[in-house]
C-alpha cells in the first residue's frame, strides 16, 4: 500500500504543471505500439538488432543472438534444444514476447530458440534485467521481444531468400508486403532443413540421428480508419527433429512440435486517451518418440486464451499514465503431465515522467490474482539522466517473481508439487558515452533470489527444487567504433559480460553459468563489397553442483564475404559465410561436439 501512496503523490506533484501546459502546448498523440519497451524502459539496458542484420540472418534465433548479444545459450547440439540465459538466470527466467504476448512454453516455461525462425520479424529488442511488472511471470533475467510493426507509411516490398550449406542444409523464404493507403498485408513463408550429419572434429565419428526441418508461415495485416487501428498477427510453425546422440551414447529418439499464434489488436485514439484491446489464442503441441521407428509417443498440448486491455492517458507533453488489465486461461494435458489448468489475472499501472530535457523516470506497479499461488505485489522504478549530449546515467530497481510451470509441478518422472514461486529483488546501474562514430556502455547488476526454481540432476533423473537463496551479480560492457572515408566503411564492435551466480547454501557458482562471455566483430565495406569477421567466446562452466565436473571454455570464429547488387528495381545481397573458421573442436554441452569448419551460401532478392 505504501507504494500506491508514493505513486499518487508523484502523480499529483506534476498535476498543476500539467494544467498550465495544456493551454500552450499541443500534445503528441498517445500510441500503445511497443510502449512497454520504449516509453517505459528509459532506465534499462536495451538493444535493438538492426533491420539489415535480421534480413541477412538465414537461420534460427540461436545463431543470431549468441553472436550479437551477451545472452548465453545452452544448446544440446547443432539444431537441437536451445535455451537462453540472461545474467546467470535460467531459460525459464527469460521472457519471450511476440507482439506483446508471452510465448514461453506452458510446460517448460522456456522458449526453444532453434524453433523460432527470423524471417517474419520486423523488430527484435533485447531488454536486460527486470520485466515482471510489464511482462509477468518469468521476466527476471531479461526479455526478448519479437514485433511486427505497422506498415501504413511504407511501400510494397517483396523478398526472396535462398541458402545452402554444409551437411545438406537448405533454407529459404518468400515474403511479400502489399500496402494501400489505409491497409496492408504482410505474409511470409520460410523453412529450413538439414541432414546435420557433420563429422566430429578430430575423431572418426559423425553426428547421427540429428536431421531436422522447420517450417513457418507468418501473417500480419493492418487497417486504419479515422481514430481506429485494427491489426491481426498470425504465426504457424511445424518442426521435426531427431535428437542427436553423444560421444558415448547412440540415440534414436525423435521429436515433433506444432505451434500456432493468433492475435487481434484494436486501438482507438480519443484526444489524450488511447484505448487498446488485445485478444490472442496460443496453441502448443509436441510429440516425443523414444524410438523414432515406433508409433508410440508421449505428448503434451495446451491452449492459452489471452486478453489484454490498456488505457493510456497523456497528462501533458511530459507525463503519461497507463492502466492495464490482463487475463489469461491455460488448459494443458499430456502423457507425462496430468490435466492441468491455470487462470491468471493482473492489474498494472505504469507512469512515465520527463522532468526536463535531461531527466526521465518511471514507476510501475503490478498485482496478480487467481493463479493458485500467493502473489506478491510487484514494483519497478527506473530513471535516466542525460548529463551531457553524449553521456548518460541510468538506474533501475524492481521486485520480480516466477510461478512454477506445469512440468515443474506435475511431470511424472520428476515433478514437485510442493514447489513455491520464486521471488527476487534486483537493481542495475549503468552509464553510456556515445559520440558520432564511437561509444561505450557499462552496466553493473545485482539479483537476489529466494526459492529460486532450478532443475538439478539427482542420479539419472533431473528434478526441480527451490534453492534457498541465490545471488547473481556482474558487469556488462559494450563498445563500438566506426570510420568512414570516401567509399570505405569500417565498423568494430565488442561486448563482454562477467557473471557470478552463487548458491548461498553451497557457496558455489550455479551449473551452466559461465563467468565470462564476449563477442567481437569487425566489418569492412568498400562500395558494394563487404567482409566481416566475428568471434564468440564462452567461458568455463560447471556441470555438477559440487563443482567436481566442469566443461572447458571455447571460442569460435566466423568469416563472411558479401556483394550487394542493384539491377533496376531488383537489389539484394549474395554472400558466403564460413563458420568455425579454424576447425576448432568444441562442445556446448559435455560429450556433444559441435560442427567443425562449415559454410553457408546465400542470396537475397528484393524488389
Amino acid at each position: 500500500m505504501k507504494y500506491t501512496y508514493l505513486f499518487i503523490f508523484i502523480l499529483l506533484s506534476g498535476w498543476g504543471n500539467a494544467q498550465s501546459l495544456d493551454s500552450i502546448q499541443k500534445l503528441e498523440p498517445v500510441t500503445l505500439w511497443g510502449e512497454n519497451v520504449k516509453e517505459y524502459s528509459s532506465g534499462y539496458t536495451q538493444k535493438v538488432l538492426s533491420d539489415s542484420l535480421l534480413q541477412r540472418s538465414n537461420g534460427t534465433f540461436t545463431s543470431l543472438l549468441e553472436n550479437n548479444s551477451l545472452i548465453y545459450f545452452r544448446e544440446n547440439g547443432l539444431g537441437m534444444v536451445s535455451s537462453p540465459s540472461f545474467r546467470g538466470t535460467n531459460a525459464s527466467q527469460t521472457a519471450v514476447l511476440w507482439n506483446g504476448i508471452p510465448i514461453n512454453s506452458m510446460f517448460t516455461g522456456q522458449t526453444d530458440f532453434n524453433t523460432i525462425l527470423t524471417g517474419s520479424v520486423d523488430e527484435l529488442t533485447i531488454r536486460s534485467g527486470s520485466g515482471s511488472v510489464p511482462f509477468g511471470s518469468g521476466a527476471i533475467g531479461g526479455s526478448i521481444l519479437l514485433d511486427n510493426t505497422p506498415k501504413f507509411e511504407q511501400k510494397n516490398y517483396h523478398q526472396v531468400k535462398l541458402g545452402y550449406g554444409s551437411f545438406s542444409s537448405y533454407n529459404g523464404q518468400i515474403r511479400s508486403q502489399l500496402i494501400a493507403k489505409d491497409a496492408y498485408v504482410d505474409i511470409s513463408l520460410e523453412g529450413m532443413q538439414s541432414e546435420n550429419d557433420f563429422p566430429y572434429p578430430n575423431t572418426s565419428m559423425r553426428n547421427k540421428n540429428a536431421d531436422f526441418y522447420h517450417y513457418s508461415l507468418g501473417l500480419s495485416a493492418g487497417l486504419r480508419k479515422a481514430n481506429h487501428r485494427l491489426y491481426f498477427h498470425s504465426n504457424w510453425y511445424e518442426g521435426k527433429r531427431n535428437f542427436s546422440g553423444t560421444l558415448t551414447a547412440i540415440a534414436r529418439d525423435g521429436y515433433r512440435d506444432y505451434n500456432t499464434r493468433n492475435l487481434l489488436h484494436w486501438e482507438m485514439y480519443l484526444g489524450r486517451w488511447t484505448s487498446s484491446l488485445k485478444l490472442a489464442h496460443l496453441y502448443e503441441e509436441y510429440r516425443y518418440y523414444a524410438n523414432k521407428y515406433s508409433n508410440n509417443y508421449s505428448f503434451g498440448k495446451s491452449n492459452t486464451l489471452w486478453t489484454d486491455y490498456s488505457m493510456a492517458y497523456r497528462i501533458n507533453s511530459k507525463m503519461k499514465l497507463t492502466g492495464i488489465l490482463q487475463y489469461n486461461k491455460i488448459d494443458g494435458k499430456g502423457t507425462d503431465v496430468q490435466d492441468a489448468n491455470r487462470d491468471t489475472g493482473a492489474a498494472i499501472l505504469m507512469f512515465s515522467h520527463h522532468l526536463n530535457e535531461k531527466w526521465t523516470y518511471g514507476l510501475h506497479l503490478r498485482q496478480e490474482f487467481f493463479n493458485g499461488f500467493s502473489n506478491p505485489f510487484l514494483f519497478a522504478f527506473d530513471t535516466k539522466y542525460q548529463l551531457t549530449p553524449s553521456y548518460s546515467l541510468h538506474f533501475n530497481v524492481a521486485k520480480n517473481y516466477r510461478v512454477p510451470t506445469f512440468n515443474d509441478l506435475y511431470w511424472k518422472s520428476g515433478g514437485n508439487e510442493s514447489l513455491d514461486p520464486e521471488r527476487s529483488i534486483q537493481f542495475e546501474i549503468g552509464n553510456s558515452w556515445k559520440k558520432e562514430n564511437y561509444g561505450i556502455s557499462i552496466a553493473a547488476f545485482y539479483i537476489h533470489s529466494k526459492d529460486m526454481l532450478k532443475w538439478i540432476p539427482m542420479g539419472s533423473i533431473w528434478r526441480p527444487i527451490n534453492l534457498n537463496e541465490v545471488r547473481n551479480y556482474g558487469v556488462e560492457a559494450e563498445a563500438y567504433y566506426s570510420y568512414n572515408w570516401q567509399n570505405h566503411k569500417l565498423r568494430a564492435d565488442i561486448a563482454y559480460a562477467y557473471t557470478k551466480a552463487v548458491d548461498q547454501e553451497l557457496k558455489k557458482q550455479l551449473i551452466y553459468v559461465p563467468y565470462h562471455k564476449y563477442t567481437a566483430s569487425l566489418k569492412y565495406q568498400y562500395k558494394t563489397w563487404s567482409a566481416s569477421y566475428q568471434v564468440l567466446f564462452n567461458g568455463q562452466v560447471y556441470t555438477s553442483s559440487d563443482h567436481l565436473v566442469k566443461h572447458k571454455e571455447y571460442d569460435v570464429h566466423q568469416l563472411a564475404l558479401e556483394y550487394n547488387y542493384l539491377f533496376g528495381d531488383l537489389y539484394g545481397v549474395v554472400g558466403i559465410r564460413i563458420k568455425n573458421l579454424y576447425d576448432t573442436y568444441y562442445e556446448n554441452l559435455p560429450s556433444r561436439p559441435m560442427p567443425g569448419r562449415n559454410f553457408n551460401l546465400y542470396i537475397n532478392f528484393n524488389f
